[in-house]
């Protein structure tokens, strides 16, 4: 569920009165689906400055009539992807933008993020899941 409350920035979009994001992932196949209203609000989030990285969803999940909600999917998606979008791609959207069909670690690369912390052990990299937040002057991990 993605709140309702959302302002931008200097450091990307806040959520309530929570953290602030630059980025946002839709993974496969998990986002395959997506709820129109959902989608209309990853769309404000884009348009205030959000980064949408991921592929364009399929469908709007549902039984029974679906021409209104298939109808505001659609809107939503056309805005944010393009009524014809390739495998690949990158479109600017408001003060945000979509990207899709590339590796977030290659995008982060381009857009001159690096890593907080990087893992090994005897030369070989393996997975680790952490959170990097900041309050105030104050970075946590």
């Amino acid at each position: 569920m993605v709140p309702i409350q959302s302002r931008t920035s200097h450091s990307g979009v806040s959520v309530g009165s929570g953290p602030s994001y630059r980025y946002l992932v839709l993974t496969d196949p998990q986002c395959a689906t997506m709820p129109p209203a959902t989608l209309g609000k990853i769309r404000q989030l884009v348009e205030a400055g959000l980064t949408l990285i991921g592929n364009r969803p399929l469908h709007p999940p549902g039984l029974g009539d679906l021409k209104k909600p298939e109808t505001d999917f659609k809107g939503h998606a056309d805005a944010l992807w393009g009524a014809d979008s390739a495998a690949t791609g990158d479109r600017s959207l408001g003060n945000g933008r979509v990207i899709w069909g590339r590796l977030v670690a290659e995008i982060l690369t381009q857009d001159k993020l690096v890593p907080d912390c990087e893992a090994s052990q005897a030369g070989n990299e393996y997975a680790l899941s952490w959170l990097h937040r900041r309050t105030g002057p104050d970075d946590f991990c």
